[in-house]
């Protein structure tokens, strides 16, 4: 079928992720640029190719009832493939493979005479494939946001956000979600979420993060030290390349800025914030009790520990990552700079001593043991 659409090549979702869990995500998070650069999209859904084809008002009713709408991934594969380049798969009269194009046999065309459930099927595909501001605002009502129409994308977004988060007992956003590596707001707080919700990961669930109002993201972390791990991070193919300038200017200035990550069995990638803690609030280690370390946004990165050969102790930390226009404009004698613990700081070889803080310094670590 795709040597007939004339491709050379194919992705198929189910056959085609990798298993290993680094490249899943990866691919995971490049999944809709195969859809929006492909030269076809084929539908090849259980109930669809094995329904007869016989006009363009029932494969249309068909399409708009099948299980291959509804569903998240598929949807987003309609709204970011081709116009043209949607085929679906039915059966002909002698129960062989017959293709349809979306755009050109199935959905009504302007001034076309048809039933009444053709238009409504038509218009209902048609909305979904509608530009991002529609799928917004669809999102919107969908949540039982008011007057959607009236707001901008990013405003509808956060109001969204903001919905499902007063009806949630517990966090609404996944650590996962955070691992987009694409742009964020601008307007409004919610410097951590990009400015279409459906470029956001799908989460697993876990790590559960709380949304604030203002767009403040609150949970706790597993930290890392990027100045001590910047040997063991890389920047992810398809970064979005402003993201992929911060990351490199973060880079360069490890002593400002720290990796998150969501648990000590999760090291394939890490969070690269900037933190914008004073080196006073550093020192009395008040983040690690009841205040938020806080922190901004900067990006996504993979994380290869194997690096790092010492044994290692790492707290837990409870972190705001926040609208950077909110948070504190620290000059440089004055950032916090380093957070982080190790074992071995004022130990033996092996490194069984006291754990050791390594604490903001200007050129070189600071090592204060039993600290």
């Amino acid at each position: 079928m795709a040597r007939e659409l004339g491709c050379e090549g194919i992705w198929w979702d189910t056959v085609c992720l990798p298993e290993d869990k680094r490249a899943r995500i990866e691919a995971i998070n490049r999944m809709q640029d195969n859809y929006t650069h492909a030269t076809a999209t084929l539908v090849h859904d259980r109930y669809l190719s094995c329904l007869r084809w016989t006009d363009a008002a029932s494969a249309c009713f068909a399409v708009a009832m099948s299980t291959w709408l509804t569903r998240g991934w598929t949807a987003l594969e309609l709204q970011q493939s081709p116009k043209d380049g949607v085929y679906v798969q039915f059966e002909d009269d002698d129960g062989n493979p017959v293709l349809k194009n979306l755009e050109g046999d199935i959905l009504l065309r302007l001034g076309q005479p048809s039933h009444r459930h053709h238009q409504i099927a038509s218009a209902l595909i048609r909305k979904l494939r509608a530009p991002t501001r529609d799928m917004a605002i669809i999102s919107g009502l969908f949540v039982g946001v008011k007057n959607p129409a009236s707001m901008t994308q990013e405003e509808i977004y956060q109001e969204v956000l903001r919905t499902i988060q007063g009806r949630a007992r517990h966090g609404t956003v996944s650590v996962s979600n955070l691992f987009h590596g694409t742009t964020t707001m601008i307007k409004g707080g919610f410097g951590w979420c990009p400015p279409d919700l459906f470029r956001m990961p799908v989460g697993d669930g876990h790590s559960e993060l709380h949304v604030q109002d203002n767009g403040d993201l609150l949970g706790r972390w597993q930290m890392r030290c990027l100045l001590r791990h910047a040997r063991c991070v890389r920047v992810p193919e398809g970064t979005h390349p402003l993201i992929r300038s911060k990351l490199y200017v973060a880079m360069s200035e490890p002593r400002r800025h720290v990796l998150l990550l969501e648990g000590l069995a999760q090291l394939e990638r890490a969070l690269v914030v900037r933190v914008r803690t004073t080196r006073a609030e550093i020192a009395a280690g008040t983040y690690a009790k009841d205040e938020a370390l806080q922190c901004e946004y900067v990006g996504i990165v993979h994380y290869e520990p194997s690096a790092i050969t010492e044994p290692e102790y790492h707290l837990s930390v409870f972190c705001r990552i926040a609208d950077p226009k909110d948070l504190p404009d620290l000059p440089p004698t004055n950032m916090a700079c380093v957070v982080g613990t190790f074992k071995g700081a004022g130990g033996g070889p092996k490194g069984t001593g006291p754990l050791g803080c390594v604490c903001w310094q200007a050129n070189i670590y600071r090592f204060t043991p039993g600290v």
